[in-house]
């Protein structure tokens, strides 16, 4: 089929999954086939959910974020407005259903615990975190979005990057109290380094707690 929708599925077995499919897509947009990526981005609004949440595999809750980067990262290669404007009021939706995930957590009690930060599935074990790597893509998606939207859309722009940019403080706080808390490890050199858990919840690296989900 020439010009239809294309799933940019990791092989046969499993479905798209935007962290892993967003690699290939700017991949493709950087060797300038920028319609085989438009048509694999088409994927994910095409299953994009109602309340504009982006989730195909597996309960895994860490694809709106990569999607909303890799649509910037190739309105930046293409300067397609009409495109653009034909995808930013789904994609609109998107981020904030992603800001209003974080509003959730803007709570006195997750003070050091993730305030701020969104909380889900991020790696294939069936538990939830607020983890740093599910919110360093959101972030940045929303971010990327902002930066790009600023042409056609200024006022939601500056919404969103407004947003994004206390998102981002919220998560670099995190990160700082986090590698506070972590031990320091030993490198092969004879030296030692700071070490940072997966997720605010933990003080320990995966490394060291091998036992639990990242």
């Amino acid at each position: 089929e020439p010009n239809g929708i294309l799933a940019p599925s990791c092989g046969r077995k499993y479905s798209a999954l935007a962290p892993e499919s967003v690699a290939m897509i700017q991949f493709l947009d950087s060797v300038g086939r920028h319609d085989i990526a438009r048509r694999a981005l088409d994927f994910f609004l095409e299953k994009q959910h109602v309340d504009g949440m982006i989730q195909n595999f597996d309960g895994h809750q860490s694809e709106p974020g990569p999607v909303l980067w890799t649509f910037a990262e190739h309105f930046r290669y293409t300067r397609d407005k009409a495109w653009l404007r034909r995808c930013a009021p789904r994609l609109l939706k998107t981020a904030d259903y992603l800001l209003a995930w974080r509003k959730r957590n803007c709570r006195a009690e997750l003070r050091g615990k993730g305030y701020g930060l969104i909380d889900g599935q991020w790696a294939d074990m069936k538990e939830t975190f607020h983890a740093f790597g599910l919110n360093a893509f959101a972030c940045r998606g929303v971010l990327a979005f902002a930066e790009v939207l600023a042409g056609i859309l200024p006022q939601d722009a500056v919404r969103l990057k407004k947003e994004a940019l206390m998102w981002q403080k919220d998560l670099r706080m995190a990160v700082i109290r986090s590698m506070a808390l972590a031990p320091v490890v030993p490198l092969g050199d004879g030296t030692w380094t700071s070490s940072l858990s997966p997720n605010p919840e933990r003080e320990l690296p995966a490394c060291l707690d091998c036992t639990k989900a990242f």
